[in-house]
Protein backbone atom coordinates (compact mmCIF):
# COMPACT_ATOMS: atom_id res chain seq x y z
CA UNK A 1 0.00 0.00 0.00
CA UNK A 2 2.98 2.35 1.06
CA UNK A 3 4.72 1.76 -2.69
CA UNK A 4 1.80 2.25 -4.51
CA UNK A 5 1.25 5.81 -2.64
CA UNK A 6 4.96 6.37 -3.41
CA UNK A 7 4.14 5.97 -6.90
CA UNK A 8 0.99 8.27 -7.02
CA UNK A 9 3.00 11.31 -4.81
CA UNK A 10 5.85 10.49 -7.54
CA UNK A 11 3.57 10.86 -10.97
CA UNK A 12 1.69 13.70 -9.10
CA UNK A 13 5.15 16.04 -9.23
CA UNK A 14 5.26 15.41 -13.06
CA UNK A 15 2.56 17.76 -13.70
CA UNK A 16 2.46 21.19 -14.17
CA UNK A 17 0.78 22.09 -11.45
CA UNK A 18 4.06 21.36 -8.96
CA UNK A 19 5.74 24.26 -11.74
CA UNK A 20 3.32 26.16 -11.51
CA UNK A 21 2.56 26.72 -7.44
CA UNK A 22 5.97 29.84 -7.74
CA UNK A 23 8.58 27.09 -7.55
CA UNK A 24 11.79 29.02 -7.14
CA UNK A 25 13.57 25.98 -5.82
CA UNK A 26 13.24 22.31 -6.46
CA UNK A 27 16.46 21.08 -4.21
CA UNK A 28 16.09 20.31 -0.56
CA UNK A 29 17.39 23.46 0.46
CA UNK A 30 17.99 25.89 -1.97
CA UNK A 31 21.59 23.98 -3.75
CA UNK A 32 20.08 24.99 -7.33
CA UNK A 33 19.51 28.61 -6.54
CA UNK A 34 22.85 29.01 -5.01
CA UNK A 35 24.33 27.25 -7.85
CA UNK A 36 23.27 29.06 -10.53
CA UNK A 37 23.96 32.44 -8.36
CA UNK A 38 27.33 31.27 -8.51
CA UNK A 39 27.39 30.29 -12.27
CA UNK A 40 26.20 34.13 -13.11
CA UNK A 41 29.07 35.70 -10.65
CA UNK A 42 31.57 34.29 -12.88
CA UNK A 43 29.99 35.78 -16.45
CA UNK A 44 31.01 38.70 -17.75
CA UNK A 45 27.91 38.89 -19.89
CA UNK A 46 24.76 38.31 -17.31
CA UNK A 47 22.49 38.44 -19.90
CA UNK A 48 23.75 35.75 -21.78
CA UNK A 49 23.21 33.48 -19.39
CA UNK A 50 19.49 33.40 -20.45
CA UNK A 51 20.72 31.94 -23.38
CA UNK A 52 23.01 29.45 -21.93
CA UNK A 53 22.75 25.71 -22.32
CA UNK A 54 25.13 24.02 -19.59
CA UNK A 55 25.53 20.65 -19.26
CA UNK A 56 25.07 18.83 -15.91
CA UNK A 57 26.00 15.60 -14.47
CA UNK A 58 23.75 14.07 -11.47
CA UNK A 59 24.84 11.00 -9.53
CA UNK A 60 21.58 9.93 -7.56
CA UNK A 61 19.12 11.88 -8.97
CA UNK A 62 16.00 9.94 -7.67
CA UNK A 63 13.13 11.58 -9.06
CA UNK A 64 13.27 14.16 -12.06
CA UNK A 65 11.64 17.16 -9.77
CA UNK A 66 11.37 16.64 -6.16
CA UNK A 67 14.58 17.36 -4.92
CA UNK A 68 16.63 17.51 -7.56
CA UNK A 69 19.50 19.66 -7.97
CA UNK A 70 19.26 19.88 -12.00
CA UNK A 71 15.76 20.31 -12.58
CA UNK A 72 15.94 24.09 -12.44
CA UNK A 73 18.43 23.75 -14.92
CA UNK A 74 16.61 21.90 -17.64
CA UNK A 75 14.36 24.54 -16.98
CA UNK A 76 16.44 27.00 -18.34
CA UNK A 77 17.41 24.83 -21.31
CA UNK A 78 20.36 22.75 -20.19
CA UNK A 79 20.42 18.99 -20.13
CA UNK A 80 22.76 16.55 -18.85
CA UNK A 81 23.48 12.63 -18.13
CA UNK A 82 21.09 11.79 -14.72
CA UNK A 83 22.61 8.21 -13.25
CA UNK A 84 20.01 5.99 -10.59
CA UNK A 85 20.11 2.90 -9.63
CA UNK A 86 16.09 2.95 -8.88
CA UNK A 87 14.96 1.32 -12.31
CA UNK A 88 11.30 2.42 -11.78
CA UNK A 89 12.79 6.21 -12.00
CA UNK A 90 13.51 5.88 -15.77
CA UNK A 91 10.00 6.00 -17.15
CA UNK A 92 9.66 9.33 -14.79
CA UNK A 93 12.49 10.78 -16.49
CA UNK A 94 12.35 9.95 -20.16
CA UNK A 95 8.44 11.75 -19.44
CA UNK A 96 9.65 14.33 -17.68
CA UNK A 97 13.00 15.37 -18.87
CA UNK A 98 13.02 13.60 -22.38
CA UNK A 99 16.45 15.57 -23.50
CA UNK A 100 18.31 14.24 -20.81
CA UNK A 101 20.07 10.70 -20.68
CA UNK A 102 19.15 8.36 -18.01
CA UNK A 103 21.61 5.90 -16.93
CA UNK A 104 20.34 3.40 -14.58
CA UNK A 105 23.89 2.06 -12.52
CA UNK A 106 24.91 2.62 -9.06
CA UNK A 107 28.48 4.49 -8.81
CA UNK A 108 31.58 3.73 -6.74
CA UNK A 109 34.84 2.95 -7.76
CA UNK A 110 34.71 -0.29 -8.38
CA UNK A 111 38.03 -1.84 -8.85
CA UNK A 112 38.26 -4.42 -6.12
CA UNK A 113 39.71 -1.91 -3.69
CA UNK A 114 37.17 1.57 -3.30
CA UNK A 115 33.53 0.12 -1.96
CA UNK A 116 35.00 -2.06 1.18
CA UNK A 117 33.23 -4.33 2.97
CA UNK A 118 34.77 -3.30 6.20
CA UNK A 119 33.41 0.38 6.12
CA UNK A 120 29.96 0.52 4.74
CA UNK A 121 29.44 -3.35 4.64
CA UNK A 122 28.22 -3.44 1.33
CA UNK A 123 28.23 -7.23 -0.41
CA UNK A 124 30.04 -6.70 -3.76
CA UNK A 125 29.17 -9.42 -6.32
CA UNK A 126 30.70 -9.68 -9.78
CA UNK A 127 28.08 -10.37 -13.37
CA UNK A 128 29.04 -10.87 -16.18
CA UNK A 129 32.53 -9.06 -15.24
CA UNK A 130 30.50 -6.04 -13.95
CA UNK A 131 30.16 -4.90 -10.09
CA UNK A 132 26.89 -5.20 -8.26
CA UNK A 133 25.81 -4.27 -4.85
CA UNK A 134 23.15 -4.48 -2.93
CA UNK A 135 20.82 -1.90 -2.53
CA UNK A 136 18.43 -1.21 0.35
CA UNK A 137 14.73 0.24 -0.61
CA UNK A 138 12.70 2.15 1.38
CA UNK A 139 9.23 3.49 1.81
CA UNK A 140 10.90 6.80 0.80
CA UNK A 141 12.58 6.42 -1.86
CA UNK A 142 14.79 9.50 -1.68
CA UNK A 143 16.55 7.32 1.02
CA UNK A 144 17.30 4.09 -0.52
CA UNK A 145 21.15 3.20 -0.22
CA UNK A 146 23.63 0.88 -1.20
CA UNK A 147 25.40 1.42 2.40
CA UNK A 148 24.18 -0.71 5.08
CA UNK A 149 25.57 1.66 7.92
CA UNK A 150 23.10 4.63 6.12
CA UNK A 151 20.18 1.55 5.66
CA UNK A 152 20.80 0.96 9.44
CA UNK A 153 20.52 4.56 10.17
CA UNK A 154 17.54 5.10 7.78
CA UNK A 155 15.84 2.28 10.45
CA UNK A 156 17.07 2.92 13.90
CA UNK A 157 17.41 6.32 13.83
CA UNK A 158 15.40 8.11 11.28
CA UNK A 159 12.10 4.78 12.01
CA UNK A 160 12.04 4.42 7.70
CA UNK A 161 10.80 1.01 6.97
CA UNK A 162 12.99 -1.02 4.69
CA UNK A 163 10.69 -2.52 1.97
CA UNK A 164 13.50 -4.46 -0.44
CA UNK A 165 17.06 -5.23 -1.08
CA UNK A 166 17.97 -6.06 -4.76
CA UNK A 167 21.63 -6.38 -6.60
CA UNK A 168 22.26 -3.10 -8.82
CA UNK A 169 24.99 -2.82 -11.60
CA UNK A 170 27.68 -0.52 -10.06
CA UNK A 171 30.33 1.69 -12.59
CA UNK A 172 33.09 3.82 -11.61
CA UNK A 173 31.96 7.41 -12.75
CA UNK A 174 34.49 7.63 -14.95
CA UNK A 175 33.43 4.62 -17.18
CA UNK A 176 30.05 6.17 -17.29
CA UNK A 177 31.35 9.41 -18.26
CA UNK A 178 33.76 8.02 -21.03
CA UNK A 179 30.75 6.04 -22.42
CA UNK A 180 27.54 8.49 -22.29
CA UNK A 181 29.16 11.93 -22.28
CA UNK A 182 29.10 13.37 -26.18
CA UNK A 183 32.33 14.18 -26.94
CA UNK A 184 34.12 17.57 -26.52
CA UNK A 185 31.73 17.99 -23.87
CA UNK A 186 32.34 19.98 -20.71
CA UNK A 187 30.61 19.41 -17.21
CA UNK A 188 28.96 22.63 -15.87
CA UNK A 189 27.76 20.98 -12.81
CA UNK A 190 28.30 17.80 -11.41
CA UNK A 191 25.47 17.24 -8.28
CA UNK A 192 26.14 13.96 -6.02
CA UNK A 193 23.21 12.47 -3.56
CA UNK A 194 24.39 9.06 -2.91
CA UNK A 195 23.32 8.22 -0.01
CA UNK A 196 26.18 8.02 2.87
CA UNK A 197 28.49 6.77 -0.34
CA UNK A 198 29.19 10.48 -1.93
CA UNK A 199 32.86 10.38 -1.40
CA UNK A 200 32.95 6.89 -3.45
CA UNK A 201 31.57 8.43 -6.17
CA UNK A 202 33.85 11.04 -6.08
CA UNK A 203 36.70 8.95 -5.56
CA UNK A 204 35.85 7.33 -8.63
CA UNK A 205 36.12 9.88 -11.31
CA UNK A 206 39.16 10.50 -13.45
CA UNK A 207 39.92 14.19 -12.37
CA UNK A 208 42.41 14.99 -15.09
CA UNK A 209 39.83 14.17 -17.32
CA UNK A 210 36.80 15.44 -16.20
CA UNK A 211 36.36 18.56 -14.11
CA UNK A 212 33.16 20.30 -13.54
CA UNK A 213 32.91 23.49 -13.01
CA UNK A 214 30.49 23.25 -9.98
CA UNK A 215 29.63 20.39 -8.22
CA UNK A 216 27.16 20.07 -4.91
CA UNK A 217 27.70 16.84 -2.92
CA UNK A 218 26.69 15.60 0.89
CA UNK A 219 29.33 16.10 3.53
CA UNK A 220 27.15 15.81 6.42
CA UNK A 221 29.80 15.53 8.61
CA UNK A 222 31.42 18.48 7.72
CA UNK A 223 32.45 21.01 10.44
CA UNK A 224 32.61 24.61 9.03
CA UNK A 225 35.37 25.96 11.59
CA UNK A 226 37.93 23.49 10.74
CA UNK A 227 40.58 24.42 7.97
CA UNK A 228 40.70 22.09 5.49
CA UNK A 229 43.62 23.68 2.91
CA UNK A 230 47.13 21.48 2.76
CA UNK A 231 50.09 22.35 1.39
CA UNK A 232 50.76 21.05 -2.07
CA UNK A 233 55.10 21.00 -1.82
CA UNK A 234 55.79 17.99 -1.38
CA UNK A 235 52.25 16.22 -2.70
CA UNK A 236 54.03 14.89 -5.50
CA UNK A 237 55.92 12.48 -2.59
CA UNK A 238 55.00 9.16 -2.15
CA UNK A 239 53.41 8.49 1.18
CA UNK A 240 52.51 12.25 1.69
CA UNK A 241 50.92 13.21 4.61
CA UNK A 242 49.32 16.77 4.62
CA UNK A 243 49.35 18.50 8.05
CA UNK A 244 46.39 20.94 9.34
CA UNK A 245 47.30 24.57 9.16
CA UNK A 246 48.86 26.23 12.38
CA UNK A 247 46.63 25.62 15.46
CA UNK A 248 44.22 23.47 13.99
CA UNK A 249 43.22 20.58 15.99
CA UNK A 250 43.53 17.24 15.34
CA UNK A 251 45.30 14.84 13.32
CA UNK A 252 46.51 15.21 9.76
CA UNK A 253 43.46 15.22 7.49
CA UNK A 254 45.13 13.97 4.03
CA UNK A 255 47.22 10.86 3.26
CA UNK A 256 48.31 9.93 0.16
CA UNK A 257 48.95 6.01 -0.99
CA UNK A 258 50.28 6.20 -4.83
CA UNK A 259 49.38 2.76 -6.24
CA UNK A 260 51.47 2.52 -9.02
CA UNK A 261 48.93 3.43 -11.66
CA UNK A 262 49.12 7.98 -11.25
CA UNK A 263 45.77 8.06 -10.22
CA UNK A 264 44.99 9.92 -6.44
CA UNK A 265 44.34 7.13 -3.77
CA UNK A 266 43.19 9.26 -0.14
CA UNK A 267 42.82 7.38 3.02
CA UNK A 268 39.71 8.63 4.67
CA UNK A 269 39.75 10.52 7.89
CA UNK A 270 36.80 11.72 9.46
CA UNK A 271 37.55 15.20 9.40
CA UNK A 272 38.15 14.86 5.68
CA UNK A 273 34.91 13.04 3.67
CA UNK A 274 34.04 14.99 0.71
CA UNK A 275 34.98 18.40 1.94
CA UNK A 276 38.69 17.25 1.88
CA UNK A 277 38.81 15.28 -0.97
CA UNK A 278 37.53 18.09 -3.54
CA UNK A 279 39.96 20.44 -1.83
CA UNK A 280 42.84 18.00 -2.25
CA UNK A 281 41.67 17.73 -6.12
CA UNK A 282 41.27 21.54 -6.44
CA UNK A 283 38.10 22.59 -5.62
CA UNK A 284 37.42 25.40 -3.56
CA UNK A 285 34.26 25.52 -1.11
CA UNK A 286 32.43 28.15 -1.94
CA UNK A 287 28.56 27.65 -0.06
CA UNK A 288 26.88 24.62 2.39
CA UNK A 289 23.27 24.28 3.21
CA UNK A 290 22.33 21.86 5.80
CA UNK A 291 22.48 18.70 3.41
CA UNK A 292 24.99 19.68 0.83
CA UNK A 293 28.30 21.13 0.28
CA UNK A 294 28.84 23.67 -3.06
CA UNK A 295 32.44 23.65 -4.68
CA UNK A 296 34.12 25.60 -7.71
CA UNK A 297 37.18 24.92 -9.62
CA UNK A 298 40.06 25.81 -8.12
CA UNK A 299 42.73 28.41 -8.76
CA UNK A 300 45.34 26.94 -7.19
CA UNK A 301 48.09 26.43 -9.86
CA UNK A 302 50.20 24.22 -8.03
CA UNK A 303 47.16 21.83 -8.20
CA UNK A 304 48.80 18.61 -9.59
CA UNK A 305 44.87 17.21 -10.76
CA UNK A 306 43.95 20.01 -13.12
CA UNK A 307 42.66 23.20 -10.96
CA UNK A 308 42.73 26.54 -12.73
Amino acid sequence: MMRFIENIKSWAYLTSLYDWFGKRTYAQSGEDVIAWGELRMDCRAPLAMTKWKGFYVEVGAYHPKLFSNTYLFYKKGWRGICIEPNPRMEKLFRIARPRDVFVNYGVGDVGGVRLPRSRHGGQVARNDGNEEMEYFEFEDGAANTFSVEQARKNQEEAGRKLIGKRRIPVLPLKTILDKYLPKGQKIDLLSVDAEGMDLEVLRSNDWKKYRPEMIIAEDLGFDNNLSLRVSYSNRSNPGFSGSPRKGDPGEPRFARDDEGDGSPRFARNDKVGVVGFLDEVGYRLVAKTPYSVIFKNGFDKSNPYGGK
